[in-house]
């Protein structure tokens, strides 16, 4: 059973939409690490920024991940006659 052209273009919406809200995410945690790198590693003060900053960056490559290899794996319902 094939989805609708309005479906198809709203689950394609929503992929954009938490493809950019991830990428976003990972360079925010980028520009921390930057930020910490450039601004306070001479000085190893504002050490929080560091953790902070790994969450930030590896949390939405993480999740696409797992979501990649959770649908590569997963059996599709195709209906036999």
């Amino acid at each position: 059973m094939g989805l609708s052209e309005k479906e198809t273009k709203a689950k394609t919406m929503k992929g954009l939409i938490a493809f950019c809200g991830s990428f976003l995410i990972t360079m925010v945690g980028g520009f921390v690490l930057l930020l910490w790198e450039i601004k306070y590693h001479p000085s190893n003060s504002q050490l929080w920024m560091v953790p902070f900053g790994l969450i930030m960056f590896l949390t939405p490559v993480l999740a696409c991940l797992a979501s990649f290899i959770s649908d590569a794996f997963t059996p599709t319902n195709s209906q036999h006659a």
